[in-house]
């Protein structure tokens, strides 16, 4: 699939081998568990893969159908990719590695296959239970008590939890738009667990329904501003985590303007047991355009900067 997150439309991509020829008119189905995979049906639309041509979703009986236009020989790898406008939604709760839910088939006309679950399909994990979160706390005020936000250093709170488990090593991360980090300490190994621990450093953490502390360490990726934590040891599937990240980490809130749960937030993994390519954190705070000195007159809807009371065109 194109990418791994619930309720994404996307592109299938197939391979398969068979011990007979396609012949051009034929077709190859892929079966995708009716109810789970959804969408609008739709036909019309063409794989871009050479030999293949037309294709058409029916989410009703969860088939995906791809004529064959060329021919391929017996025995011969063959993959094709159908696109995303042909309509195809993954499921809302997720997928399991290889699983009966995905199966192929072919009308060949040297010989039909009847409907084999796939040898090998991806896993995709989905955040559940209470909703993903982030908010965030002022680290730095103004002479009358009011605190600054845009643009300037807060701490940072993520809630979430998986519906698959995470082994150590592998990691959560937080896509977060238009976020930068300068200053503060030169590593974020300072972020930790709300888990009523005392840093020993500059903070008390707070109880949350989460004991265990398998987030400890970070790291942020300026290209994409992307938060990734990981995890030191297994976190069951389901259990609820709520990270700090606190404002020594130097992580600097947004100037470009946030919506209220502004779907450029989001939230993954690459569990192996359920990656999640970043799934709209469901609640997160409005953030206020930055204009005047700070920066200019910021336009939400193209994220350019207009200067001199310019308008996005």
């Amino acid at each position: 699939f194109g990418e791994l997150r619930p309720n994404a439309r996307v592109s299938v991509t197939a391979t398969l081998t068979l011990n007979r020829p396609l012949a051009a008119g034929d077709a190859v189905t892929v079966h995708l568990a009716a109810e789970k995979y959804v969408g609008n049906a739709t036909s019309g639309v063409r794989s871009g893969t050479a030999g293949f041509g037309a294709c058409s979703w029916d989410p009703s009986a969860g088939l995906l159908v791809v004529m064959v236009e060329g021919s391929f020989a017996a025995l011969a790898p063959v993959t094709f990719e159908v696109p995303l406008e042909a309509g195809v939604i993954l499921p809302e709760t997720g997928m399991l590695a290889n699983s009966a839910d995905v199966q192929l088939s072919t009308n060949a006309s040297a010989g039909p296959v009847a409907a084999q679950v796939a040898d090998s399909s991806p896993a995709m994990g989905t955040f559940a239970g209470d909703a993903t979160r982030l908010s965030y706390a002022p680290a730095e005020f103004q002479s009358d008590g009011t605190p600054f936000l845009e643009g300037r250093v807060a701490s940072i709170t993520l809630g979430f939890a998986l519906n698959r488990a995470i082994e150590a090593g592998e990691v959560v991360f937080a896509n977060l738009f238009g976020f930068t980090r300068t200053g503060g300490d030169a590593t974020t190994g300072d972020i930790v667990d709300k888990n009523g621990t005392d840093t020993g450093g500059n903070l008390t953490l707070v109880d949350t329904n989460g004991v265990f502390s398998n987030f400890v360490n970070a790291s942020w990726d300026a290209s994409n501003s992307r938060l990734s934590l990981t995890a030191t040891s297994q976190v069951p599937s389901y259990q609820r985590h709520v990270v700090l990240i606190p404002s020594t980490a130097g992580i600097r809130l947004p100037s470009v303007g946030l919506a209220a749960n502004d779907e450029r937030i989001r939230i993954g993994t690459d569990a192996a047991a359920g990656p999640n390519t970043g799934t709209p954190v469901e609640r997160s705070p409005s953030l206020a355009r930055v204009c005047g000195a700070e920066c200019a007159v910021w336009s939400l809807t193209c994220d350019a900067c207009a200067c001199g009371g310019g308008v996005c065109t």
